[in-house]
């Protein structure tokens, strides 16, 4: 190897890991917005807005902790809000999730359109 080739290979390596974080990063939050996406669709196409914790997650398919992770962004964000519901049959009160109103209705004249 010369020095001109070791210059170049020096040369991508630290442009590579000055811009591989950046990318990651855009990458990861894309992966999130389509989970939040993906939760939004199910509440307002099969629950009509409102939905329990557990009914929305069996229906999501996903892992609970990805799950949980998209409900707390979304939580945050404050497209739903959590309530409490009627006790279940082992006792425990059931969380239940309810899109807000205003994206509620525009999801719903979008998926009309």
């Amino acid at each position: 190897m010369t020095l001109q080739q070791f210059q170049q290979a020096w040369y991508l390596c630290q442009f590579y890991m000055a811009n591989v974080i950046p990318l990651l990063d855009i990458i990861d939050e894309r992966d999130k917005l389509y989970n939040e996406r993906r939760l939004l669709d199910i509440l307002v196409r099969r629950f009509k807005g409102y939905a329990s914790h557990s009914s929305l997650l069996n229906t999501s398919h996903m892992k609970k902790r990805e799950f949980n992770e998209t409900v707390e962004s979304l939580l945050e964000r404050e497209a739903v809000t959590c309530e409490s519901g009627q006790r279940g049959v082992n006792g425990k009160t059931m969380k239940m999730y309810k899109v807000d109103p205003d994206l509620l209705k525009s999801w719903t004249d979008a998926i009309q359109q």
